[in-house]
């Protein structure tokens, strides 16, 4: 099973959750370092990202998703056998 936890990865190579977990064994881990450094030239987000000005492309998109979602439902469901 893959779970993704925030953790954050300290040069001597520690590992600190931003959540409490509970580990009873070693855990094999794959780790994605995020650079989050800002990016030169780029302003901080002040709006709201909803209220966001669409362009023509952007908005024929927007307008026709809901017909999308009708020709093609999402079902969230799981290989796992209910305990």
């Amino acid at each position: 099973m893959l779970n993704t936890l925030k953790a954050t990865l300290s040069p001597s190579g520690t590992l600190t959750f931003d959540e409490s977990i509970k580990i009873t064994k070693p855990v094999a881990v794959l780790v994605t370092l995020l650079d989050e450094q800002p990016v030169e030239g780029a302003s901080p987000a002040t709006e709201d990202p909803l209220e966001c000005p669409l362009n023509e492309t952007e908005l024929g998109v927007w307008q026709e998703l809901p017909a999308f979602r009708a020709r093609h439902p999402v079902s969230f469901d799981s290989l796992e056998e209910p305990a």
